[in-house]
Formats: structure tokens, C-alpha cells, sequence
């Protein structure tokens, strides 16, 4: 009956867990899979020693401008890329075969989306990432306006987690450089924006048999005393 129900409702025991994190904190977990390395930089295209290179413009001519010195050739590339999907070639650099991706976003979009298609984006890097140990993807970003460098630094982040449920770790240790072209934020701000999307996604992601209540409350708890901020957990 509903006078049971209320009575069950009222009678049952509520834990609250009350933890301040703040936006650019750094938190590792030894039991997790943090492996895979992910770091962003502002205005340099130099992609040295990448075993793969995934260019993401809005189109053939925007990736032209700010594009790795590569012996490829976009205007080829560009005729067998669309909107929304990704046109791959392999090049020879110092006697190493590397991969060299065409991403072009697509130019329509709903009015309550970010123009940079975080959503698309997204799919192209995790459709991109390394299978290799040890390997490096670089993401050359083309921007043509640098207020959605957030934008593109989070749909990039989030292709990138940090807990997976899988036995062969070995396959998640690879390295993925983010370039962007432009950005009106500062770069450190864009890490530690990078650096909070992949540890939200780790909190969601990992289940309550290997981060339960008292491991997210300490790990509340340590985040509170790097910053010198009070802890309080009510149960």
C-alpha cells in the first residue's frame, strides 16, 4: 500500500557523500588503467616521430594550411574524403611507414551544437587510437576560430579513457599528442580541462566492485588535502 511504501521510504537509511573536487585536479588510481598518455599543445604542427597523424579540418584547404611536412598529397587525399567519415594513406618518413589520416567535419550542424562537431569528432579519434604499445597517434586539429579550442580539446579527451575493463592493459599503453591550431584559451587551462573530462569518465566508468563508496570518498578526501580544502563525508 502507499502508506507501506512511505513508511519503508522514511525508515530507510540515505548515505550522502559531500565532496568538493575542484576543475583542475589530477587524480590517478593505481588500480586503474591510466596508461594511455594524452597531451595538448597550441600552434605547432610538428608531428615527428608519430606512427600515425589524424588531421581533422572542416575542409581539404583548411588542412593544407596547417598540415605536417609530409610528402601527401591532400588534393588526392580530399576527393576520397567526405563529410563525417576519414580518408587514410600511408607515407614513408626516415624509412618508417606512417599513417596519415584526412578527418573533415561536417558543416551542417543543429543550432544547439558546437560547429567544430564534438559528437563527430569524437568517433574519428576513437576509431584513430593506437592498437600498438608504445605508439603515438598525433591529432592535428584545424580550427578556423580559436573560441572552440574547449570544444575540440573535450571531444578529443573523451575518446581517451582512463579505465577500461580489459585483462591486456599491454594495449592501452600508447601516447596521443593533440595539436591545435588556434586556441583563445590559455594551453594549461586546455590540459586541465583534457585532464578532468578523462577522470570524470573514469569515476562513471569504473564499477563499484573496484571504486566503491569508501574509495571515492578517499579519494575525495586526498583532492581536499592537495588544495588544503575541509572533507566531510556524512553517512
Amino acid at each position: 500500500s502507499r502508506e507501506k511504501k512511505q513508511s519503508r521510504k522514511k525508515n530507510t537509511p540515505r548515505h550522502y557523500l559531500f565532496c568538493r573536487i575542484p576543475l583542475c585536479t589530477s587524480l590517478t588510481l593505481d588500480k586503474m588503467n591510466t596508461t594511455p598518455t594524452f597531451e595538448v599543445s597550441v600552434g605547432n604542427p610538428d608531428v615527428q616521430g608519430a606512427n600515425a597523424v589524424l588531421i581533422i579540418a572542416s575542409s581539404v584547404e583548411a588542412a593544407q594550411g596547417f598540415s605536417p611536412n609530409y610528402p601527401v598529397d591532400f588534393e588526392l587525399l580530399g576527393e576520397g574524403a567526405s563529410a563525417g567519415s576519414i580518408e587514410s594513406t600511408l607515407v614513408s618518413v626516415d624509412g618508417k611507414r606512417v599513417k596519415i589520416s584526412l578527418a573533415l567535419i561536417p558543416q551542417e550542424c543543429s543550432r544547439h551544437n558546437c560547429p567544430v562537431r564534438p559528437d563527430v569528432v569524437t568517433t574519428f579519434v576513437a576509431s584513430s587510437l593506437p592498437k600498438a604499445k608504445d605508439s603515438r597517434l598525433d591529432i592535428v586539429f584545424v580550427l578556423d576560430d580559436g573560441a572552440y579550442a574547449v570544444a575540440a580539446v573535450n571531444a578529443v579527451a573523451r575518446a581517451i579513457p582512463l579505465y577500461n575493463s580489459h585483462q591486456d592493459k599491454s594495449r592501452f599503453d600508447y601516447h596521443v599528442n593533440l595539436r591545435l591550431s588556434q586556441s583563445d584559451v590559455p594551453v594549461e587551462r586546455l590540459s586541465s580541462v583534457a585532464a578532468n573530462i578523462r577522470q570524470a569518465a573514469m569515476l562513471v566508468d569504473a564499477p563499484t566492485s573496484e571504486l566503491n563508496v569508501n574509495e571515492l570518498s578517499q579519494l575525495a578526501e586526498d583532492v581536499a588535502k592537495l588544495y588544503g580544502a575541509g572533507f566531510e563525508c556524512i553517512r
